[in-house]
């Protein structure tokens, strides 16, 4: 995690002067992928170059160079960058909070599973722990760790509470998700629906005890949201973003949320928030 971030950073400008985000349609408006191409046709162009580049050590560079040079002109018209990939949960977070507040940003595309996030160039110049998302603030800053970069979004507007009892209990929340949510949830995901990998004798024990801890964890959110609409102030914040996010798609890691009706019913009402975009959107 790595770089020096403006907090002073006027990206969630709209927010933080009292405005309402913009209406359904404006947010459908958001550009997306490299000089504003959608996701779907960015993926779609990329198909055949990601193909070329696969095995082929620094044949990639060229591609990198030129998402740059996209990222140096959207911030030049005051966008804010998402680094990216699109199935992943913690990017999804961030596009969420992005859209719910109504700042337009740039999407970058990279495939984690071709090693795009681990070339010398991407741990230069993004992030040199090699993950995304990574934010590129409109003033050129990178901010990596998917909860670093939703307070820094939320720090100021509706979704962070004022109190200070309140704001500790939305980090308690986070960190919860970091430590007990996110290492067994979201892996259990990537390993069966992402990257589909072989289930081994010793991977299949892994998962196992992934889930076993998955569903620990989410016997906690059930506890919670028991006497609780949200997991904070009787209100949505984003503690519920970064619950939300893994939390809706556990069934792709084999998790039946049944004997969850509490959590069942917070995630619907989630998905009934105003801005609201699914995981696959861009």
């Amino acid at each position: 995690m790595t770089s020096s971030c403006g907090w002073s950073s006027t990206a969630p400008r709209a927010e933080r002067r009292g405005r309402e985000p913009g209406d359904a349609r404006a947010l459908r408006t958001v550009r997306q992928g490299p000089r504003g191409r959608r996701a779907g046709d960015y993926l779609q162009s990329r198909v055949h170059l990601l193909r070329g580049l696969r095995g082929r050590r620094g044949k990639g560079l060229p591609e990198l160079r030129r998402r740059a040079r996209g990222a140096a002109e959207a911030r030049s018209g005051g966008e804010v960058i998402l680094h990216d990939y699109l199935p992943s949960g913690n990017g999804y977070k961030v596009r969420l909070l992005l859209t719910q507040l109504g700042i337009p940003f740039e999407r970058i595309e990279y495939d984690v599973t071709l090693g795009e996030t681990r070339t010398p160039e991407f741990l230069q110049r993004v992030n040199p722990n090699g993950r995304v998302p990574v934010l590129e603030t409109d003033e050129g800053e990178f901010l990596a760790e998917s909860d670093a970069i939703l307070f820094y979004l939320a720090d100021g507007t509706r979704f962070f509470p004022e109190g200070r009892l309140e704001r500790a209990r939305v980090l308690q929340w986070m960190f919860f998700e970091q430590y007990s949510h996110e290492p067994n949830i979201a892996v259990a995901r990537a390993w069966v629906h992402v990257f589909g990998l072989e289930m081994t004798g010793e991977r299949r024990l892994a998962l196992e005890a992934k889930r076993k801890l998955g569903h620990e964890a989410l016997g906690v959110m059930e506890g919670h949201l028991n006497g609780n609409d949200y997991f904070v102030g009787g209100r949505y914040s984003v503690a519920d973003i970064a619950l939300y996010a893994y939390t809706h798609v556990a069934h792709e890691g084999g998790f039946d949320l049944a004997g969850y009706p509490a959590v069942r019913g917070w995630i619907e009402r989630v998905a009934n928030q105003p801005g609201y975009i699914p995981i696959t959107q861009g």
